[in-house]
């Protein structure tokens, strides 16, 4: 990370303040041919993959009626996924058997600011910062989607950290 991306970061901080995290989009997608129980039954290892994506910020300027002054919201949105997959030992490469279950999720996080952020404010603030925001509600939808599904095997979902810049 660069002076200026730390700058930038540090001022996306002092200027952001959370409002709210929501879901955008949910899907629990378990394949048509498995049982959740054959899953829970199986001495089978079954591979993990994780996605973690950052889409988009939005940018909106508030104009306050009584005051007429502007706040600006900025909603942060990120795809996160899990999948889990049976183990491909045997199995050729180009081989593309679908997972055998599929949890995935788009969030929002909302944030106000009575500054506009520059570009490289809201840019920086998107690479750890608003995922830390995000991460409790996609850790919890993950592990109440595998109890209301019946799912016994652990699926990990590993607590946020945000990665330390590099000192310049």
């Amino acid at each position: 990370m660069t002076m200026t991306t730390q700058a930038a970061l540090e001022g996306a901080k002092q200027k952001l303040k959370i409002r709210v995290v929501h879901p955008r989009q949910m899907l629990a997608d378990l394949r048509d041919d498995i049982d959740i129980e054959r899953i829970n039954k199986s001495d089978a290892e079954i591979t993990q993959q994780s996605l973690r994506r950052f889409n988009q910020v939005v940018e909106a300027e508030l104009v306050r009626p009584d005051t007429e002054k502007s706040l600006w919201q900025y909603v942060y949105r990120y795809s996160l996924g899990v999948r889990l997959m049976e183990p491909d030992d045997d199995k050729n490469e180009d081989d593309n058997e679908p997972p055998l279950l599929v949890i995935s999720a788009e969030f929002c996080a909302y944030y106000l600011s009575t500054e506009k952020l520059s570009e490289e404010e809201a840019g920086a603030f998107a690479q750890d910062n608003a995922l830390y925001h995000i991460w409790p509600y996609w850790r919890e939808f993950v592990q109440s989607t595998c109890c209301r599904l019946g799912l016994h095997r652990p699926v990990n979902v590993p607590t946020y950290t945000i990665t330390q810049p590099e000192q310049v």
